[in-house]
């Protein structure tokens, strides 16, 4: 049963995210969920179709959103071949394939959390360990008391103060600047799993553990694989230097160093072989990262012209990182208020790789000061919050300590209370607005009409798997490359090849195709007719579908 305590708790850790899914699942009327609470998600299912609609079996697989008969097999991501695997096994609806998958990422991701949580900050300060633990899970900032604050006075509007609470957080808050509210994203749970067992390793020491999670990141994601990868080189450059000029403990500068407490300035990390061998790995790999996606994607025409559409500069500004941060930063503030202090965090390992992994974080979040930007954002998803949590983690038992000492009790247990609530009031606010929308089947989660899920079901019976699929209905186009074996002329708006021809192509009615492929149009049974020699083949109370035979 001891064994089994960290995987309950971290089930309990959990709760948030099930409670938000439950929430989806709960919308009513003539919607069905998916399983897929926002829009990206559905499309990495379609990526793991793709492994069981190739002919022959193949470690990579062709890009779900080409319309290309002949489109090679270029891509390789680890969470896509597990998806599509657990896809394979269970023989579930897409989604709820997706749901499982980050239901058993998710609770390894919290286990790890644990891991951190027992082995660093019990460690630091064991008292009021519950607060720290469930702050690390699912603190945040200030971003929602900002929105509330700032619009409700602009607008005088107070009511609506949920709706306030995610205006200053980027994209309403899908870019995830603290820890836990990744969770909600399966293949985020899958990633951040596998990055804090990286950081994990590096505070017990395992650098094979480590490096085993540095490659098993760099398959899965160009951006946190990359980012991954960054840290740990920086890092154990950082050690090895270290090593060298302060094998003794002490700085030249010793004027300016001199305190009581303490004289060590840099405690090794530990031998300099091992180091040396990890570093060779670690380059190594990051060589072969680049190579594939700096060099061996592009070779490919639809990869460029789709990364061309990624060069997105999707960034946040002081407005947004500054209130996301305050709180962490606040408490890393508190914990070097001395320099004595500060030498004394500079002297532990593990501190020095959280510094390392904040400073290399915000610097690619924030890479358009330097070059073209790439989706900055991609490198937000709480790698700045989390190592300032740990690093500032001590304080937060501190402060309740103090608090608890120097007030009545029921004050005290009310401070305590608040500031726990204060930590915790990001993602309340999130969770509790996410929660009306999904219900409600707005926003980003992904619902279908019962109009719309017949057409699929119809499309994923064709016998006729060569004919492309057309329409005017976005969401269908979209879906079919993940509920039925067709190609989709245009599907996901960021990864079709040439999306924005193609969209003013569809509204300006240039959609026909000369080619010797059939294609399946979907259109509305009150829309125009596509052509005169097309065949209808089903229709519903809304939907309509042509076949039309190639040239």
């Amino acid at each position: 049963m001891k064994r089994l305590t960290p995987w309950l708790i971290s089930l309990a850790l959990l709760t948030p995210v099930i409670l938000l899914y439950l929430a989806h699942f709960s919308v009513g009327g003539e919607l069905q969920p998916t399983g897929f609470i926002q829009s990206d998600m559905p499309s990495y299912m379609a990526a793991a179709r793709e492994y069981h609609d190739q002919e022959a079996f193949s470690l990579l697989y062709p890009s779900p959103f080409s319309d290309q008969a002949d489109a090679q097999p270029i891509y390789f991501q680890l969470h896509i071949f597990l998806l599509a695997g657990l896809q394979g096994l269970l023989g579930l609806p897409p989604g709820w394939t997706f749901c499982l998958f980050g239901l058993l990422a998710g609770l390894v991701c919290m286990r790890v959390v644990v891991a951190l949580w027992e082995d660093w900050m019990l460690v630091k300060n064991p008292r009021f360990k519950w607060l720290t633990l469930w702050a690390f899970a699912w603190g945040g900032g200030l971003l929602a008391i900002t929105g509330i604050v700032y619009f409700g006075v602009k607008t005088g509007d107070w009511v609506e103060w949920l709706d306030h609470s995610v205006k200053f957080d980027p994209f309403d808050g899908w870019w995830f600047l603290n820890l836990g509210r990744n969770l909600i994203y399966p293949t985020e749970a899958f990633y951040h799993a596998l990055f804090l067992g990286a950081a994990w390793a590096v505070l017990k020491r395992r650098l094979l553990l480590a490096f085993g999670c540095a490659v098993m990141l760099s398959l899965s994601h160009p951006f946190t694989g990359i980012q991954l990868l960054l840290v740990l080189s920086a890092w154990v450059g950082m050690e090895v230097l270290g090593s060298k000029f302060f094998t003794f403990g002490y700085l030249n500068v010793t004027k300016f160093l001199h305190s009581e407490r303490p004289r060590r300035f840099w405690k090794p990390t530990g031998s300099s072989k091992p180091l040396l061998w990890f570093a060779i790995g670690v380059l190594g790999l990051m060589g072969l990262h680049l190579g594939y996606y700096l060099w061996w994607l592009p070779l490919d025409e639809g990869h460029r012209a789709v990364a061309e559409q990624w060069a997105l500069a999707w960034t946040y500004q002081a407005h947004n990182y500054l209130p996301a941060y305050a709180l962490v930063l606040g408490l890393v503030g508190w914990q070097v208020q001395r320099w004595a202090l500060v030498r004394d965090l500079l002297s532990q390992p593990f501190a020095r790789f959280c510094l390392i992994w904040a400073g290399i974080s915000f610097l690619l979040a924030n890479h358009e000061w330097f070059i073209t930007p790439h989706q900055p954002l991609h490198f937000t998803r709480g790698y700045v919050w989390t190592p300032l949590f740990l690093l500032g983690a001590p304080t937060i038992a501190s402060w309740a300590g103090r608090l608890k000492e120097a007030l009545p009790s029921p004050l005290a247990l009310a401070m305590v209370i608040g500031l726990g609530l204060t930590l915790l009031f990001d993602n309340t606010c999130w969770f509790l607005w996410q929660g009306q929308q999904q219900a409600a089947g707005k926003g980003q989660t992904v619902c279908l009409k019962t109009d719309q899920a017949e057409v699929l079901d119809f499309l994923a019976q064709t016998p006729h798997t060569d004919h492309l699929l057309m329409t005017e209905d976005r969401l269908i186009g979209y879906l079919t490359v993940v509920y039925t074996p067709l190609q989709s002329w245009y599907s996901h708006w960021a990864s079709t090849p040439n999306a924005k021809e193609k969209q003013l192509k569809m509204e300006n009615g240039e959609w026909k195709m000369e080619n010797e492929r059939g294609v399946f149009w979907v259109g509305r049974r009150d829309g125009k007719v596509p052509v005169d020699d097309g065949e209808v083949v089903f229709e519903n109370g809304t939907y309509r579908i042509w076949r039309i035979w190639g040239e």
